[in-house]
């Protein structure tokens, strides 16, 4: 069975995986999604060193992984959606080939220290982890849901790993803690910092195939009320609207784009995601001119099947960043150049379907 290198036993009413599945070394595939009688896994299954895929989702009776702490070195995607974990192996969480980590809806109460020596790591989903109160530092993911993590409240600074790793190319960042109302000040502190960092790093990023220009972005959710501290010496308003004297150099060379920021009192029902616009225009000589339109879409509620009910949802304040990439290439198309150098006002008007924008900003950012 050496050559053996997919095996489904999806949906069957497996309780215990034989010892004998380590023998099977070349399976790079192995999926056992929707095994709900799953119990017992057992430790053979890290002979298993050209495994690429490994899938437990919907295995709801799995509430344990066996320890270990080498094995599956070839491992890329780890999927534990719905599983009744409570902790992972080191071995397995720190591991360099991982790229996809799926905890959403676990019983998840931490994550070890070794994740920051996944490298590779660009998904980690934590969607729904109520029993989650900490995490680690963490290398330079592309996407980190951690919406719904009720108990989540120590978030510790990745900044060692994002400045280190500068040279590892990341297209986009998104780091979502919607609705992680027990996150400390420290916590929250070390997010918004850490997100100018990936805000810098999405916007130095050449502009490569296969992302299109909409896809460099970078964005940041978290419970708040006020914009991130490095808006200071940008541009904020009250209410949903902000009006700027632009300085005679602002549409210069080096300009990458822009820095967006809303805090959002948001009282509705529940919505898959939040639909976040920003218009910004200049004005010359009496006459109005679009910069750029930035349209961005947002989970925010926490997977259905984890929420205590689906009826009428109220959450906090919660502050909102994103990054909308420039190209003067692209504004040339709407009017001349020299009409965005010339400018020296502009406005920008922001808003948030089904929610109430609070106050704004915006901050330009430069090479």
């Amino acid at each position: 069975m050496e050559h053996l290198n997919f095996l489904s036993l999806k949906g069957t009413a497996l309780e215990k995986l034989p010892s004998s599945i380590g023998n099977l070394i070349g399976l790079q595939t192995l999926d056992l999604d929707e095994c709900k009688n799953l119990n017992v896994v057992p430790r053979s299954i890290y002979s298993l060193t050209n495994l690429a895929t490994l899938k437990f989702r919907d295995c709801w009776g799995l509430k344990e992984l066996p320890s270990g702490s080498v094995g599956l070195l070839s491992l890329k995607v780890l999927d534990l959606f719905h599983t009744r974990i409570s902790e992972i192996p080191d071995g397995v969480v720190g591991s360099t080939s991982l790229q996809d980590l799926d905890l959403t809806g676990t019983m998840i109460r931490s994550i070890p220290a070794s994740i920051k020596q996944a490298s590779q790591l660009h998904t980690l989903s934590l969607i729904g982890c109520k029993q989650l109160q900490s995490l680690p530092e963490l290398p330079v993911l592309c996407n980190l849901k951690a919406q719904g993590c009720t108990s989540l409240k120590t978030v510790s600074s990745s900044r060692a790993a994002l400045t280190q790793g500068w040279d590892k190319y990341v297209a986009f960042g998104k780091l979502n803690f919607f609705d992680c109302p027990k996150l400390d000040h420290n916590a929250r502190s070390n997010i918004m910092d850490d997100g100018q960092l990936r805000v810098m790093r999405v916007a130095t990023e050449p502009l490569e195939e296969p992302y299109g220009h909409d896809d460099f972005y970078a964005s940041i959710v978290c419970p708040g009320k006020e914009i991130p501290n490095w808006f200071s010496c940008s541009y904020q308003s009250e209410g949903h609207l902000v009006h700027i004297k632009l300085p005679p150099d602002w549409f210069r060379i080096g300009l990458l784009g822009f820095a967006l920021s809303v805090v959002v009192s948001c009282v509705s029902n529940c919505q898959s995601e939040l639909t976040l616009t920003a218009d910004f225009n200049v004005k010359f000589l009496g006459e109005s001119h679009e910069l750029f339109s930035s349209l961005l879409f947002i989970p925010q509620a926490s997977e259905s099947s984890f929420r205590e009910s689906n009826d009428y949802c109220y959450y906090p304040d919660h502050m909102y960043v994103w990054t909308k990439r420039f190209q003067s290439e692209e504004v040339a198309t709407k009017c001349s150049l020299d009409v965005y150098k010339l400018a020296n006002e502009a406005s920008v008007e922001f808003d948030v379907e089904g929610a109430k924008v609070l106050r704004c900003g915006i901050c330009p950012l430069y090479a």
